[in-house]
């Protein structure tokens, strides 16, 4: 009796956080490892993804100036993205022509000062004329953004395949902002938020009423297992 008492307090915990312990010692280092202090944070993966490259391209960027805008309110503590070193063709042509509207207007008189202030301290005549082509952005190289990823160990963020290209981006968010920072971002068309610690709680709760019913089962089997010897 005093067990049939007692089991009705018997619930099923989906939370992961509660079903394990860890040292204050050990919670530390693996702050310091991870960079996140996993009491009070969280990483959240996020996925711009698209059939055609540069409509991923876009939603990634898109994606990037949102989670610029909500680290700058403090609603997030970091974020990581290719979307700074992969830019979007229509952004890159509005930048290009922004650079020529504000160069033709200043390029001729400070590249005279330039040159007559470079003669009158004794600098060559060509001392300055990478800069100049630099503004003219003439021979302007392509970024090559794919080995630039690679050499800053970023390339993993990015997936391209024949038929999809998929961007991805990781941000740590604190627990009291990570559910009005996932409603934000489920605004952004297609992107798809992955948040490892609520989908294991997903999965152990659709096993909940199987693990019920299998505590009521065994604990009857027992009771009558001992009603019956006693």
């Amino acid at each position: 009796f005093i067990f049939l008492y007692a089991a009705k307090d018997v619930r099923f915990d989906s939370d992961l956080s509660s079903m394990s312990y860890h040292s204050d010692e050990f919670k530390n280092k693996e702050e310091q490892l991870t960079g996140i202090n996993p009491k009070k944070e969280k990483y959240i993966y996020l996925f711009a993804t698209d059939k055609n490259y540069e409509t991923a391209c876009a939603k990634n960027f898109q994606l990037f100036e949102k989670l610029t805008e909500l680290k700058t309110k403090g609603e997030i503590k970091n974020f990581l993205s290719s979307a700074q070193f992969l830019i979007p063709d229509d952004i890159k042509t509005k930048r290009g022509k922004q650079w020529s509207d504000f160069w033709d207007k200043k390029k001729s008189g400070t590249f005279e000062i330039i040159n007559k202030t470079a003669d009158s301290i004794g600098f060559s005549n060509s001392a300055f004329v990478n800069f100049q082509k630099w503004v003219n952005r003439e021979n302007a190289p392509d970024a090559g953004n794919g080995m630039l990823l690679k050499a800053i160990g970023l390339d993993n963020l990015v997936e391209i395949e024949k038929n999809k290209s998929t961007f991805i981006s990781t941000l740590v968010v604190k627990d009291e902002s990570l559910n009005s920072v996932k409603e934000q971002l489920r605004n952004i068309n297609d992107l798809e938020i992955f948040d490892r610690a609520e989908m294991a709680t997903s999965l152990l709760a659709l096993v909940k009423n199987d693990f019920n019913y299998i505590l009521w089962i065994s604990a009857s089997i027992v009771f009558f297992t001992l009603l019956l010897i006693y």
